[in-house]
């Protein structure tokens, strides 16, 4: 009982990886019970995938429970409707385009059990290639935002006065992580309710990771423990215009809702710097970006008004 899982997979159109992911799984449940001997549950919230996952899933792994939605719930309300069922002192977030290692689900478990502080557990995320990939950050408040949108925040001075919501390298004292491999204990789910439904796609990482930390728990990174990310595979058909978009609606309302006394301010520098990117655009002849930057400006703008 003390170490039982349910590992919560949001999927939507990724037919294409997901015979691999969960196969790759279905291996690391089985060291994990022999080892352990806990129960572990896989539950996958289909949100109205057109490709023929949900079938695929039904005919090949029956063992796996499926939610299967009639309406693209996002990522945040997806996961959450998971949550709400999950009873299991453990509970893993795993996106669909994670592959595990067979020793995965059991080393995950020993540490985040071994470690009482550890709230919450991250580990290294790296491309199909075995090259990292920056799955963190710090927090974006006002001055971190106002020098990223000015792309300033990882010039030598600024960097060195205030850590940039997007490092370049690791360093120390991150403050939010990728929710691609996030397990919890279920303390954190019960004091904070999960992800913010009010963001659909973007940033609601980020901001689960705010509320966790303000609750007084700990968020743990081991580097030790890998997982490959096809980074973006799920998003790959959106255009640069609404990847952009949706982003600086995450960005925005992560302010109103943890900044509102500023929030009217960094909209404005949000603006400022997104005219400012697409006039560089347009001069070194990248008019796609150019107009991704124009678009959402004017969707900034609109904002206010």
């Amino acid at each position: 009982m003390a170490a039982d899982l349910t590992v919560i997979i949001l999927s939507y159109n990724t037919r294409a990886v997901t015979s691999r992911y969960l196969s790759y799984l279905e291996k690391s449940v089985r060291v994990c019970r022999r080892a352990l001997g806990n129960r572990i549950q896989v539950l996958v919230i289909d949100n109205h995938s057109s490709d023929g996952t949900v079938a695929l899933i039904r005919t090949r792994f029956p063992q796996v429970k499926i939610l299967a939605q009639k309406t693209n719930l996002g990522y945040s309300r997806g996961n959450n409707l998971a949550l709400k069922r999950a009873r299991t002192p453990y509970i893993l977030l795993l996106n669909s385009d994670v592959f595990v290692k067979s020793d995965t689900l059991l080393n995950s478990l020993k540490y985040i059990s071994q470690n009482r502080d550890c709230d919450v557990l991250c580990l290294k995320l790296e491309n199909p290639d075995g090259s990292p990939q920056t799955s963190w950050g710090f927090l974006p408040t006002p001055p971190r935002t106002v020098l990223w949108t000015l792309g300033l925040e990882n010039l030598p001075l600024a960097r060195n006065l205030i850590r940039p919501i997007y490092p370049r390298h690791w360093v120390t004292g991150l403050e939010w992580f990728s929710t691609s491999f996030f397990l919890i204990k279920r303390q954190v789910y019960q004091k904070t309710g999960g992800f913010d439904p009010g963001l659909f796609l973007f940033m609601e990482d980020v901001e689960w990771c705010h509320r966790i930390r303000a609750a007084g728990l700990n968020i743990c990174y081991n580097r030790h423990l890998r997982v490959v990310h096809l980074r973006g595979f799920t998003t790959k058909k959106l255009s640069p215009r609404d990847l952009l978009t949706r982003n600086l609606d995450g960005l925005l309302h992560f302010h109103r809702r943890h900044y509102r006394n500023t929030a009217g301010l960094v909209n404005g520098f949000l603006i400022f710097g997104m005219q400012i990117r697409s006039f560089y655009y347009f001069l070194t002849g990248r008019p796609e970006l150019a107009g991704a930057y124009q678009y959402a400006a004017g969707k900034l703008i609109k904002a206010i008004v």
